[in-house]
């Protein structure tokens, strides 16, 4: 009887002591794993660099690989070397870009705080504003998306949808 007594001792002093070992090793480990994190090479681009505002807020590539990216100074492009700005002169009277989606036959649109516009690649890019049914009122964002049956969908003070975004 003193015999099993000791040997369930021994169990429980060595269960608990395979316990903090554990929780020992896991502690150890949550702290050693950030430290061997990747280190990746980032790049900045920035107005510096021909960026046309800081303040970024939707990106998407097109067809022929460019990355437009929208900004709160009108709608930005890069192909890989540099930026090229495009906005009020061609037709952007609301610079601050919201969302943007590039649609069939490589169509890109824009929101912006003010409105959707498509931009046309004709004539080196313009801007054509396209109106919204039912704009109730000045919206603050515009987040846009396409669907599978060509259909934009506008989220502003409400859901709005184009169909057949090809005009």
């Amino acid at each position: 009887m003193f015999v099993a007594r000791v040997n369930l001792f021994m169990v429980e002093r060595l269960t608990h002591c395979l316990r903090i070992v554990a929780y020992s090793t896991t502690a150890l480990l949550c702290c050693v794993a950030p430290a061997r994190a990747q280190h990746l090479p980032w790049t900045t681009y920035t107005t510096a660099q021909g960026l046309g505002g800081n303040d970024v807020s939707a990106a998407v590539e097109d067809a022929r690989g460019f990355l437009w990216i929208g900004t709160e100074h009108g709608l930005s492009r890069f192909d890989g070397m540099e930026f090229r700005t495009f906005g009020r002169e061609r037709g952007l009277t609301d610079e601050r870009v919201t969302s943007l989606v590039v649609g069939p036959e490589d169509v890109l649109w824009v929101g912006t705080f003010s409105g959707v516009y498509r931009f046309e690649f004709r004539n080196g890019g313009v801007f054509v504003p396209i109106p919204v049914e039912g704009r109730r009122a000045r919206w603050t964002h515009t987040v846009l998306a396409l669907d599978r049956n060509a259909g934009l969908w506008c989220g502003a003070d409400g859901l709005y949808r184009l169909e057949h975004a090809r005009l």
